[in-house]
């Protein structure tokens, strides 16, 4: 039965939950355990009773069950069996609130997420497929005190939804710009295709992508980018054809059905790498059809793959 919160949830709580699942296969205990050691102890080293991985597993699995706070994870970890403690390395006793807050408390976020993520890319990587990969950002819900604001993270996440490759904090005084940046150089995402939203049109993101991460890439055009935007707004769409288009959904509080034309530009589009621009359209397929407010999108795969939801 899920752990029942008593306190907001804390940013490294929402963080480990991202990673649960990695402890769905009763034997991946042992190379977890291993992988952790890569994890800094900010811990003095007088005085430690339990290993850093230790706490880490019985943090994942409280989180895996439900808990989303630290009381909720003490909880859980009080009543787990003896076999349970034993197989990650606790033998006599049981880890306190206060010893599983402070640690967890004073604990990389960012450092985890790296560790966890380059784990998760090397496992999911198939040489026969083409990972594609959205980033974006969120804000951690019900993280809010009334000394600071909830805590905006970014995060990269595969298009099917079910593996997050890495995350990262952003500084309070910071954006997501650098901050994605920062994320994406420490991703093992060499041959995959990465989506982005406009704030993330910029050229140095573009050229980090196609030269250091040795990815293809999906941008999102928009006023930000006002000469690119006009380049690419001024190809020749009506002469275009579609391309594809999508099954009848339920978006945004109506039945939505879009179509897709993509345009190969011999000359370029003054961007870094980028060889081809598309055009989206969404119809409202509940009323008399007429034409949407197109949305463009500029990229640098030579075969983009079919967009998802965090796709273009």
């Amino acid at each position: 039965m899920p752990a029942e919160t008593v306190l907001p949830i804390d940013p490294c709580v929402d963080q480990l939950s991202r990673w649960s699942p990695l402890l769905r296969v009763d034997d991946v205990t042992s190379e977890l355990l291993a992988l952790l050691e890569q994890v800094p102890d900010p811990r003095d080293r007088r005085g430690r009773r339990y290993r850093l991985p230790s706490l880490l597993v019985l943090a994942l699995s409280a989180v895996a069950a439900g808990a989303r706070s630290f009381y909720a994870i003490a909880d859980w970890v009080s009543c787990a069996s003896a076999e349970v403690l034993a197989r990650v390395g606790i033998r006599f006793r049981v880890p306190s609130e206060s010893t599983i807050r402070l640690t967890l408390g004073c604990l990389d976020g960012d450092e985890l997420d790296r560790v966890l993520g380059g784990y998760l890319s090397k496992t999911r990587h198939q040489e026969d497929e083409r990972v594609a990969v959205a980033i974006d950002g969120k804000t951690v819900r019900g993280a809010r005190t009334a000394d600071a604001l909830a805590p905006h993270l970014v995060g990269a996440v595969t298009h099917d939804g079910t593996t997050v490759l890495g995350q990262r904090r952003i500084d309070s005084k910071s954006n997501e710009i650098p901050a994605v940046r920062t994320l994406l150089k420490g991703l093992d995402v060499a041959g995959g295709v990465i989506s982005v939203d406009a704030m993330h049109t910029q050229k140095a993101t573009a050229r980090l992508l196609c030269t250091t991460c040795g990815a293809d890439y999906v941008m999102i055009v928009k006023a930000n980018q006002a000469g690119l935007y006009a380049r690419v707004k001024a190809q020749p769409w009506a002469q275009i054809p579609v391309v594809w288009d999508e099954p009848t959904e339920h978006r945004h509080g109506r039945d939505e059905q879009r179509s897709y034309k993509i345009a190969t530009v011999a000359r370029g589009l003054r961007f870094p790498y980028a060889n081809r621009s598309s055009r989206s359209l969404a119809n409202d397929a509940s009323a008399v059809p007429q034409g949407g407010a197109p949305r463009w999108s500029t990229r640098s795969a030579p075969f983009p793959p079919r967009p998802h939801h965090h796709g273009c």
